[in-house]
């Protein structure tokens, strides 16, 4: 028996997912050999996300309803109807109507991220360290329905896809697996500088933001998340800096050890010609072949 991080009781915990388990389940689904492998040690391949011993039965089922909502109004639909079968932008405009539950679904998920992350989070600044221990417990009261509101914070959506077409404003020296990491990876991280933090979470095609100081950021269009409303993939983010945190440092970061070993690459290979249909249609495999394309771009995107 252990106290359960959302409603405080002592309960048996339940090993939770960190992240949805839908999106490992459609990572495995479209890769091209049926299993995926985590960025820190790519020659393992593995079967789930990460847990965490966080919750009990009973505030599991709450964060289970909310992901399922998430998953048929946003995951899937955006994945079957707005993209092809590169996840390049079609020619879908309709936008997608929600109501709180889709709130309620991406502070679920930066909660958790966030009391991972505060096990490892370093910072001088006194501030910042007690806006984050406070947001845990403000976000914990508006998740019980304690609260009604998530407190100082502005959360955004980004939809994400293929940039095999170049529109819109990119940064110069873009990561070349850029592609892969904007539509295959989950990421998470506590942004800091010297004046600014925000949350950062990211499963599959989407990205969410929650900027805590300052409570939100310019050049962002059409990508704020309210109580409820609507909102499509037709989106503008014209902010330099972040751009670079999303199109350059966070890729980067995650491909930076991720070099599988011959041993490993003969594996796969293997595993490729046994079923080649398999890797063909796989969705890993077409990025892979936009990833090419892209290389031969002339490096001539501008920033704003």
């Amino acid at each position: 028996m252990s106290l359960c991080s959302l409603c405080k009781k002592e309960a048996k915990l339940c090993n939770s997912h960190i992240f949805p388990k839908f999106f490992f389940k459609w990572i495995k689904e479209t890769s091209a050999t049926g299993r995926f492998r985590g960025g820190v040690n790519p020659n393992k391949p593995v079967q789930d996300g990460p847990k965490l011993k966080l919750l009990c039965k009973d505030c599991e089922e709450i964060f289970s309803k909310l992901e399922t909502y998430f998953n048929n109004t946003f995951f899937h639909p955006y994945i079957d109807e707005y993209l092809d079968e590169y996840m390049a932008k079609t020619t879908k405009i309709d936008p997608i109507y929600y109501d709180e539950r889709l709130l309620r679904f991406i502070i679920s998920l930066q909660w958790r991220l966030l009391i991972m992350q505060m096990k490892d989070f370093q910072t001088d600044n006194d501030r910042f360290r007690t806006t984050l221990a406070n947001k845990i417990e403000v976000w914990r009261e508006y998740l019980l329905g304690d609260r009604k509101d998530t407190g100082a914070g502005k959360t955004h959506m980004l939809f994400l896809h293929n940039l095999i077409n170049r529109e819109g404003y990119l940064p110069q020296d873009i990561s070349p697996n850029i592609n892969s990491y904007l539509l295959r990876t989950a990421d998470v991280t506590i942004f800091e500088s010297k004046k600014k933090i925000f949350l950062y979470s990211k499963p599959a095609p989407f990205a969410f933001f929650t900027f805590l100081i300052p409570d939100n950021t310019k050049g962002f269009y059409n990508t704020m998340i309210r109580k409820n409303g609507n909102i499509s993939p037709v989106q503008q983010m014209k902010n330099r800096k972040i751009s670079h945190f999303l199109y350059n440092i966070r890729p980067n970061g995650a491909f930076a050890s991720n070099v599988s070993s011959e041993r490993q690459i003969n594996k796969i290979e293997e595993r490729c010609i046994t079923n080649p249909e398999m890797f063909l249609n796989s969705t890993t495999y077409k990025i892979a072949q936009t990833a090419i394309m892209m290389s031969n771009f002339n490096n001539d995107m501008d920033n704003e």
